[in-house]
């Protein structure tokens, strides 16, 4: 099962996606690479992964078909995930620690 600092993490790489997606520093097929791909979906619910973390990693999956077939909304939708990702982030607990090096395996 993940820790609620592991979902904070991977929230935060979303966030950082995202980003780079909206402002064109990223192209989706990278994005597809880091988080939004079938296989991490999978990987991620094996542990036991927050349900709306999922669901904005499925729908990260969609966004070249989104790009491909409806080009016209796709700044709209990564937008859309973007907003749902910091919301999201709002409700995790305030990181405590000094360095969250320390708290992982690298």
């Amino acid at each position: 099962m993940l820790s609620q600092l592991d979902e904070k993490k991977i929230l935060i790489t979303l966030v950082g996606i995202l980003t780079a997606l909206s402002e064109n520093c990223l192209l989706i097929d990278e994005a597809e690479k880091f988080y939004f791909s079938p296989n991490m979906y999978k990987r991620l619910k094996k542990q036991d992964c927050n349900e709306q973390i999922l669901d904005i990693i499925a729908r990260g999956c969609e966004l070249e078909d989104i790009e491909s077939l409806l080009p016209d909304n796709l700044q709209n939708d990564i937008n859309k995930l973007l907003h749902e990702s910091l919301d999201l982030l709002k409700g995790y607990q305030k990181f405590v620690k000094e360095n969250w090096i320390e708290t992982t395996v690298v």
